[in-house]
């Protein structure tokens, strides 16, 4: 499998230049009976459109996928969690009412709601308990006594540069 992960917007150039390496690997490095080498093209941005035509046709196997580069909020990932639960639910061909899609949606939402709570709740706890250790212990006293020592170093260094040019005017 090749890998190329895009910093930047899907393109077309993209798709030729991980077919180049896939041939390459194939011709160098697929020992015979094995199965010719796939490509995933990651990138920031994919549109749908160019990715099909780029992608599609191709004699080897090549596929593009988005990633993200920030963590989605917690509204944008309780979004998606039910979006995927209401997929699997139509996968399993599962016939619900309309009162008991809006029964499970709420009990999703409460779920998610809680898991929110939970998650900010761990979150403050575990950054309040490393700003604690953090200034508790004798690495902060030793950075601010150095930074005390730097800055009087500074003003020494001041107070000469000072004195030399009052002697030299």
């Amino acid at each position: 499998m090749i890998i190329d992960l895009k910093i930047g917007k899907f393109t077309h150039t993209d798709a030729g230049q991980t077919h180049l390496y896939l041939n390459y690997a194939r011709e160098r490095w697929v020992h015979e009976g094995e199965n010719p080498p796939v490509g995933l093209i990651l990138c920031a941005q994919k549109d749908e459109a160019v990715a099909r035509y780029a992608l599609e046709g191709l004699p080897n196997k090549v596929m593009a996928s988005d990633y993200r580069t920030a963590q989605p909020d917690e509204n944008e990932l309780a979004a998606e969690i039910e979006r995927t639960q209401v997929m699997l639910q139509g996968r399993k061909r599962i016939a619900l009412t309309s009162s008991e899609m809006d029964r499970m949606k709420q009990k999703n939402e409460k779920v998610a709601e809680g898991k929110r709570q939970q998650w900010r709740q761990k979150s403050i706890s575990k950054k309040m308990l490393a700003l604690y250790q953090d200034l508790a212990g004798a690495g902060f006293k030793q950075k601010i006594e150095d930074i005390v020592e730097a800055f009087s170093s500074m003003q020494d260094q001041l107070n000469k540069e000072r004195q030399a040019m009052v002697h030299h005017c």
